[in-house]
C-alpha cells in the first residue's frame, strides 16, 4: 500500500486511528513502518548495530565483535541482511576466525539450513565438513566425529547419540532462520526439537535471513527460555537491488517480448514465475515448446513442482546443473516458487525477468525469487495481481502465534557469563 499516492493523504495523517491501523498492518506484514524503521529494528535487543554496507565484513561489523567479545561470545547474534551481502562468507567466517582466537584452539562450528545447496555451498566457503556425501546420502560416522560440519534441518538426529545427548559446538549457524516451522505452543516435530536442543547448547547462536522478522526473533526467545542469553542485532539496510535497473510492465504480452529480445542478444535470463503447470494448462511446458520453436533450437527450460524430481542435482548441485545446461544451449531458465529461498546459482546471469499472473507471493517472496542467480543488474517485473484485499484477520493470528512462541518467562532475564540483570 502506497499511501502517499492518495489524494485524501493529509485527512489520513490527521485520523489517528487510521494512523493506527496502517502501523498495525505494517507490523503484520513486516513492512517498514512510516517512518523508515523496520520491524525488527523495532524489537528489543541488549545491542543493535545498523549498518548500510554492499558487504558485510570485518571492518565494519567491527563494533558488534567487541561487544561479543565482552559478552564471551555467549550470545544470540541475529543477522539481517540482504542477499548477496556475504552472510557466510563474510560475517560467519569472520565469527569463526575470532573464535579461534579467542579459544586457543580450532572452534566447534556447526552450520544449518533447510537446503542441501547451501550446505554444500556453506562446507566450501567455511571450510566445513558436509554431512552428505555427492549421491544425497548421510554420512554417519562423518556426522557422529566431526566438529566443524554443516548439516540440513532434517537430519539433526544424526547428531544425537544413543543417550540422546548431542554433539555440544561452540557456534551454531542458523541460516535461512524465517523458515523455520515451529508451533507455538508444542514442537511439532523431533527435527524441530532437535534443533531447539542443540542450539540452546551452544555458546554462540547465529540466526541469518535476508528477509529478517519476527518470526526469527520469537523463534530466538523460544530456544533461550532456560538460557537468557543476550540478543544482538545486526541490521544492514543494504541491497545490491539499489543498484540495479528495474522495469515494471502493465502488460503480460510486453515481457514475452522482452524475453524474446533479451534471447536474440544471446543473453542468460533467470525467469521467476508465481506458478506451476497444471494438467489442463501446461503454461510454462507450453512456453518451453513455443519458444524452442521459435528460435530453432532447445532454448529454454523450466523446473516447477511438477517435475522438480527429475532434477535432483540442480538442488544439490546448482551451479554443476546450471552449467551443464548452458553448454547445451539454454539460455532461458524459468523457475517456479520450488526455488525461493535457500537456493542460489553463483553463475553470472545477465537479466531477471518475474511473471506473476496471481495471488500466490508476497513482495518479500517476490524479491527473493528474484535474487536467485547472482550478478543480475536488470531486473523485469510483470504483477498482474487485482486482488485488492487481504485476510487481516488470517495475519493476524498467524502474527499472534508467532509470538506466543517466543514470549520470554520471567520477566527477569540473567546474563550468564556477568551476571547481570535486565529487567523489562
Amino acid at each position: 500500500m502506497v499511501l502517499e499516492s492518495l489524494p485524501e493523504r493529509e485527512i489520513y495523517e490527521n485520523d489517528p486511528l487510521l494512523v493506527e491501523q496502517e502501523q498495525r498492518w505494517r507490523q503484520l506484514l513486516e513492512c517498514k513502518d512510516t517512518d523508515g524503521r523496520s520491524q525488527i529494528s523495532k524489537l528489543e535487543f541488549d545491542y543493535k548495530q545498523t549498518l548500510h554496507a554492499p558487504y558485510l565484513t570485518a571492518d565494519n561489523i567491527n563494533e558488534t565483535i567487541r561487544e561479543l567479545t565482552r559478552l564471551e561470545f555467549y550470545a544470540s547474534l541475529l543477522v539481517s541482511s540482504a542477499h548477496g551481502t556475504a552472510k557466510t562468507m563474510g560475517l560467519a567466517k569472520v565469527l569463526i576466525e575470532k573464535l579461534r582466537t579467542v579459544l586457543g584452539r580450532e572452534p566447534r562450528v556447526l552450520y544449518i539450513c533447510n537446503r542441501q545447496s547451501n550446505v554444500r555451498k556453506a562446507c566450501i566457503d567455511l571450510d566445513l565438513d558436509c554431512y552428505i556425501d555427492e549421491w544425497g546420502k548421510a554420512i554417519k560416522h562423518v556426522v557422529k566425529n566431526s566438529t566443524q560440519l554443516g548439516i540440513c534441518e532434517h537430519s539433526l538426529h544424526h547428531l544425537f547419540d544413543d543417550n540422546n545427548c548431542a554433539t555440544v559446538f561452540d557456534i551454531v549457524i542458523y541460516d535461512e532462520s524465517e523458515n523455520a516451522h515451529f508451533d507455538a505452543h508444542t514442537l511439532s516435530n523431533t527435527n524441530q526439537e532437535n534443533l531447539r536442543d542443540i542450539m540452546a547448547e551452544a555458546n554462540l547462536q547465529v540466526f541469518m535471513d535476508s528477509d529478517m522478522g519476527g518470526h526469527t526473533y520469537s523463534l530466538c526467545n523460544h530456544m533461550n527460555r532456560e538460557n537468557h542469553r543476550r540478543r544482538i542485532l545486526i541490521e544492514n539496510t543494504y541491497s545490491h537491488l539499489m543498484d540495479a535497473d528495474c522495469y515494471m510492465h502493465d502488460s503480460e504480452f510486453n515481457v514475452y517480448a522482452r524475453i524474446i529480445r533479451l534471447l536474440e542478444d544471446d543473453k542468460l535470463v533467470a525467469c521467476c514465475v508465481g506458478h506451476r503447470d497444471y494438467k489442463k494448462k501446461p503454461w510454462l511446458t507450453t512456453m518451453d515448446t513455443v519458444l524452442n520453436n521459435y528460435f530453432g533450437r532447445k532454448i529454454s527450460f523450466h523446473v516447477d513442482r511438477v517435475n522438480k524430481d527429475n532434477h535432483v542435482d540442480l538442488f544439490r548441485k546448482p551451479d554443476e546443473y546450471i552449467q551443464d545446461l548452458i553448454d547445451d544451449g539454454i539460455r532461458l531458465f524459468t523457475h517456479s516458487p520450488v526455488i525461493l529461498t535457500g537456493w542460489r546459482c553463483s553463475i553470472p546471469f545477465d537479466n531477471s525477468v518475474n511473471i506473476h499472473r496471481a495471488n500466490i507471493l508476497t513482495a518479500h517472496q517476490i524479491l527473493q525469487g528474484a535474487r536467485r542467480f547472482e550478478g543480475i543488474k536488470t531486473f523485469d517485473f510483470y504483477i498482474g495481481s487485482t486482488k485488492t484485499s487481504t485476510n487481516v484477520a488470517q495475519l493476524e493470528n498467524a502474527h499472534y502465534v508467532s509470538h506466543a512462541m517466543g514470549e520470554v518467562q520471567p520477566e527477569v532475564r540473567t546474563g550468564k557469563q556477568q551476571g547481570l540483570q535486565i529487567t523489562h
